[in-house]
């Protein structure tokens, strides 16, 4: 093969197509057509879905980090949680770990200019520290799901660190003709 044959075999094929036209100018047209296309397959490549946005804001998203939730009283809150002998709160958070293959996305509207805003969401595992009592730890049964970090937090508590599986509640604002989301607002979070 020589050089640039697939180049010269399409502009023979062009010139086929179309004889009245010289050599050069089906090579310009091929050339053009050819860059063309390439340019718009990179651009589809490149090119974000609104699910690709908004999962890359949510894998490095830290709102909940900066949360301590509370214990369930039974007010249904949006960052209350139940915790097998935890009694009293704050519950702080420590680490968050999305798992991006659960995320689902609701875009509610879209408006004019590519803005669209909608609700995702997606389960994440959560780990969380508390305080206990040292005085019930005595009466607490052996099989609770977390485990103590620290005997001698202070003087009346220890230090309690486990996980649960919980479904993280956002709000968006994006737009997919700048591939960014503007917003993302952690509204609350479901224990699952």
């Amino acid at each position: 093969m020589t050089k640039d044959s697939a180049r010269k075999k399409a502009v023979r094929a062009y010139r086929a197509a179309h004889p009245d036209l010289p050599y050069r100018e089906a090579e310009k047209i091929v050339t053009a057509e050819h860059k063309a296309m390439k340019a718009a397959e990179e651009a589809e490549w490149m090119f974000s879905s609104l699910e690709e946005l908004v999962s890359s804001s949510i894998a490095g998203d830290e709102q909940l980090l900066y949360r301590e939730l509370d214990v369930n009283a039974g007010s249904g809150g949006a960052f209350e949680v139940e915790i097998p002998a935890i009694t009293q709160g704050p519950i702080d958070i420590v680490a968050v770990t999305p798992d991006l293959d659960t995320l689902f996305v609701d875009e509610h509207e879209e408006f004019e200019g590519g803005t669209t805003i909608g609700e995702a969401q997606v389960d994440a595992e959560v780990k969380w520290e508390a305080c206990v009592l040292k005085a019930e730890l005595p009466t607490i049964p052996h099989d609770v799901p977390w485990r103590v970090i620290d005997p001698d937090w202070d003087s009346d508590n220890v230090r309690v660190s486990g996980t649960f599986r919980a479904e993280l509640v956002y709000h968006y604002v994006a737009d997919e003709g700048a591939q960014l989301v503007d917003t993302l607002t952690l509204q609350g979070i479901e224990q699952l």
